[in-house]
């Protein structure tokens, strides 16, 4: 009977449509219910989903940052290339003027790296490195060799007390000599009157006296004069013009021998060509006349 009753209603609903209604109602009382037991489903997937995106953009952002962290390295290596490059050409271009001949050299000890005041470079007696040699940087004179090794020399700075340069001041040439306070940003000047035409800021130059340093090199620029100092000379303090905080490269100067033209080569003097001298040119002498010697008559020779 059941069985009969189900066909029933089953033929009814599919040709007549009678229960669609109470099957809409079924469907409005269980969507509720059926929302609720989806929900943990639909929730853990959206926070999977979520927790994904986040892994995804957390890995993103590790992978820019490393990116960008690279970059920085690469912008900085870029940036010291750069500068050392700058600092070649500021050196090679402050000699390249000058007569003389030069050899870059890199720095292995600065003067404040040890509590011994030198500076230590990689160029020694097998490059002709020599002791009292100059030693320049781009922007002024750094010092002088003072030992030498085979590989290695150590340079005196300007700024040490016992060093000692012949300068001249560049606005009235007046001549000085300027030696090391034992302050790497300060040195003194030794020998200007009280009077002497000079004010702060004058720029000092290598004078050329001595042979040590070429002429017209920067050494230091005035900062303080006191002439109040017992005594005919000033107390005249200044600035070197090289930095030697961080000194990394050094060109070190050979003096170039002046050029004499051995005489052999040279061209005559206006003195020395026949057309100045005063005296009238005299035609040769004659050739003596020379009579041809008369040779004996030969006599024929009969063969017996």
């Amino acid at each position: 009977m059941l069985l009969l009753a189900a066909v029933g209603v089953y033929l009814a609903d599919s040709r007549l449509h009678l229960l669609e209604g109470l099957r809409g109602g079924l469907m409005s009382l269980l969507e509720p219910m059926q929302r609720a037991a989806s929900f943990p489903r639909q929730f853990w997937q959206d926070t999977r989903d979520a927790l994904r995106s986040r892994e995804a953009l957390d890995s993103e952002n590790q992978q820019l940052e490393a990116n960008n962290k690279l970059l920085q390295a690469q912008m900085q290596t870029f940036w010291s290339v750069e500068q050392e490059n700058k600092r070649l050409r500021q050196a090679l271009n402050a000699v390249a003027a000058l007569e003389v001949d030069v050899m870059l050299a890199q720095v292995l000890r600065n003067a404040t790296d040890t509590n011994n005041p030198t500076i230590l470079i990689n160029r020694g007696a097998r490059d002709g490195v020599y002791v009292g040699q100059a030693a320049l940087l781009g922007t002024g004179v750094l010092g002088q060799v003072q030992h030498v090794g085979a590989n290695t020399a150590e340079i005196l700075p300007l700024t040490n007390e016992r060093h000692a340069i012949p300068v001249r001041v560049a606005r009235s040439g007046l001549r000085g000599i300027v030696q090391g306070a034992g302050i790497l940003d300060e040195v003194s000047v030794h020998h200007l009157p009280k009077q002497a035409d000079v004010v702060v800021g004058d720029v000092l130059l290598t004078s050329g006296l001595g042979g040590g340093f070429p002429e017209g090199f920067p050494v230091a620029s005035i900062t303080r004069i006191s002439p109040e100092q017992s005594g005919a000379f000033a107390d005249i303090r200044a600035r070197p013009m090289a930095e030697l905080h961080d000194v990394r490269d050094v060109v070190l100067v050979w003096m170039r021998e002046p050029h004499v033209t051995p005489p052999e080569l040279s061209e005559p003097s206006a003195a020395s060509t026949p057309e100045s001298r005063s005296l009238p040119l005299l035609p040769p002498p004659p050739a003596p006349s020379v009579k041809p010697e008369k040779t004996p008559a030969q006599t024929p020779t009969h063969a017996q």
